[in-house]
């Protein structure tokens, strides 16, 4: 997913960044230093800052944004040069659809809201599935949390601009190893 919290991050990509010993043990960098990394992109923008990845308990994933000096990021023609000064995931990424965050993408500035409630009936036990909704002309996703209501199970996703053009992708794993896809386009309006 692309997002800080709770606010939408437009990607210019990301990758992870691991280094290992002959043994296969995970390495730290070294005090006061970085690495650089190229990351290939069509049309590089001016606005894109760093974030690093932080895995969360509940098998969640946010992005903080990197506020360390030594941390840059560099975009050319082709390309956004990085510097970081840390391993694990980075991302280049530009807040939308709000202003906290400075520069606001694709997605219009303080747009209204609304919350997408999915229900999805395929839903078995021992079956594992889950939603997101992709912004297509944004380079954004965003992951749906399951919840468990009275009579049924459903996804929701908070705080989606309204008016915008989404992918609603869903994956399920069954109990019987089979993956099954479902794949819907639709404009997200306010009710």
């Amino acid at each position: 997913p692309t997002m800080a919290g709770d606010s939408i991050l437009e990607s210019g990509g990301e990758l992870f960044i691991d280094a290992r010993d002959a043994d296969g043990d995970m390495l730290d960098l070294a005090k006061d230093k970085t690495i650089s990394v190229a990351l290939p992109c069509k049309n590089p923008a001016n606005d894109m800052k760093l974030f690093k990845g932080e895995e969360l308990a509940n098998n969640g994933f946010d992005w903080i944004e990197n506020t360390d000096a030594s941390c840059t990021i560099e975009p050319t023609d082709s390309m956004y040069l990085i510097y970081v000064n840390f391993l694990g995931w980075v991302n280049v990424d530009r807040y939308t659809g709000n202003c906290n965050g400075g520069g606001c993408g694709g997605l219009v500035c303080g747009s209204n809201k609304t919350n997408v409630i999915l229900y999805y009936n395929n839903l078995n036990p021992g079956d594992s599935t889950i939603v997101f909704l992709i912004f297509p002309d944004h380079l954004s996703a965003v992951k749906a949390e399951l919840k468990t209501g009275i009579t049924s199970q459903f996804f929701i996703a908070k705080g989606i601009p309204v008016g915008q053009e989404i992918i609603i992708f869903a994956l399920t794993y069954s109990a019987n190893y089979t993956y099954y896809m479902d794949e819907y386009t639709t404009e997200i309006t306010k009710n």
